[in-house]
């Protein structure tokens, strides 16, 4: 058995950027949108009993898968918008294009 370290390790903070964390964040939530998704579609397969099922009616589910698609639409837009937004580098947009010299000097 071995002694416990007279003098602790410091724990290393790691600091990560506003805008690169918004980035994974956003990247991380894109990822989980099929799980989000198939949650969505397959949930109440899961959830409800035979009995409840046929108590609904078809319309029920029919509106409810519907709304359940167009809302995964809407957020899947809203977050490519987002990371499009994010992933545009401003420092390009304000960097100078660079000039070709000309033909007979190199």
């Amino acid at each position: 058995m071995s002694a416990p370290d007279p003098m602790p390790r410091p724990r290393r903070l790691m600091f990560l950027e506003r805008e690169s964390y918004r980035k994974n964040r956003l990247r991380d939530a894109a990822a989980l949108m099929p799980v989000f998704g198939a949650f969505l579609f397959f949930g109440p397969a899961f959830i409800l009993t035979p009995r409840e099922q046929s108590e609904g009616g078809i319309s029920f589910w029919l509106v409810y898968f519907f709304l359940a698609w167009g809302g995964l639409i809407l957020i899947t837009y809203i977050l490519a918008r987002a990371l499009r937004r994010l992933e545009s580098d401003p420092q390009e947009e304000l960097a100078p294009p660079m000039q070709n010299p000309p033909s007979g000097e190199v």
